[in-house]
């Protein structure tokens, strides 16, 4: 039989009580030795030794339809934290990850303060010679020293040899003014009056030649001084029988009036009885002065066999 009556359980043993509580029993059944009590939800007490008030205890009835699920209790308070535990032991590295691309570069910072000057490192091997650049201007000639002291006079050297006596020498020249008219290109010999101390020669003024005695090889030396009218190319020349010894002609330009000097000193080999002179030509007809003083020199020195 069952009843809907509310019913008082004791002596009940059920989870979380001790004997001798009292709770509230609903739905009881008295054909089953058991109650529900709405204990924590929904508990089964079994009773030590009763149950409930002495009844008959009738067959058990079908089980009723499951009621509703009941509203959710209020959550409880949460309970203090717990005891942080052992650290565990360090598990193995992980594999190395690939390598990321670079960053862009920074700013560059700004340069910090010169440090201290290093020690002077050891001196390194010589390195190859430079060419040697060019020779550089002359320098301004320094001003001339004072003359030293004259030193004393040296020991008189031995006496030379005897020196040779020329075999043969001689010289005409002229030191009187005259005018001397030259046709254009035309050679003309120069008269010289005045003779020089001589030696195995023979002198011929009018024409101012000199005749060799003696053959040989002949210093020559000669030389005029001349001013033409016009402006004219003299060619002076040492002729021997006429013809010019190679070596000896002078060619020189002169103008109007100007004083005009042809020299010069020569070596030739000279036969006995040639016959040497001094010849005067112009590129233009034109007449040359000879002025005061020497102005024509020829001589003759043998100087070698």
């Amino acid at each position: 039989m069952y009843y809907s009556d509310r019913y008082i359980c004791t002596n009940f043993k059920q989870p979380g009580f001790t004997n001798n509580e009292t709770t509230i029993c609903n739905n009881f059944n008295q054909g089953n030795s058991s109650c529900s009590c709405p204990v924590n939800g929904r508990q089964t007490c079994r009773p030590e030794p009763v149950c409930c008030p002495s009844a008959i205890i009738g067959p058990t009835g079908p089980a009723g339809v499951t009621g509703p699920t009941g509203p959710t209790g209020a959550t409880g308070a949460t309970g203090s934290t717990g005891l942080t535990g052992f650290t565990g032991a360090t598990g193995p590295a992980g594999a190395t990850g690939a390598t990321g691309a670079t960053g862009p570069a920074g700013v560059t910072g700004e340069i910090g303060p010169v440090g201290p000057t290093g020690p002077t490192g050891a001196t390194g091997a010589d390195g190859i010679a430079g060419i040697t650049g060019p020779t550089g201007a002359t320098g301004a000639t320094g001003a001339t020293g004072v003359t030293g002291p004259v030193g004393p006079t040296g020991a008189t050297g031995p006496t030379g040899a005897d020196g040779v006596a020329l075999s043969a020498y001689g010289g005409l020249y002229n030191d009187i003014a005259q005018a001397l008219v030259l046709a254009e290109n035309t050679p003309v010999v120069v008269a010289m009056t005045g003779e020089q101390p001589g030696e195995n020669v023979t002198y011929s003024p009018a024409d101012g030649s000199i005749t060799v005695g003696e053959a040989g090889v002949y210093q020559i030396i000669y030389n005029i001084k001349v001013s033409p009218e016009a402006a004219t190319t003299l060619t002076l020349a040492v002729r021997a029988n006429g013809t010019d010894i190679p070596g000896t002609v002078i060619v020189k330009s002169s103008d109007v009036d100007e004083e005009t000097v042809l020299n010069g000193t020569f070596l030739a080999t000279l036969a006995a009885g040639d016959v040497v002179d001094i010849s005067l030509e112009s590129s233009a007809a034109t007449t040359v002065n000879f002025g005061d003083g020497t102005t024509a020199i020829l001589i003759l020195e043998k100087i070698a066999e």
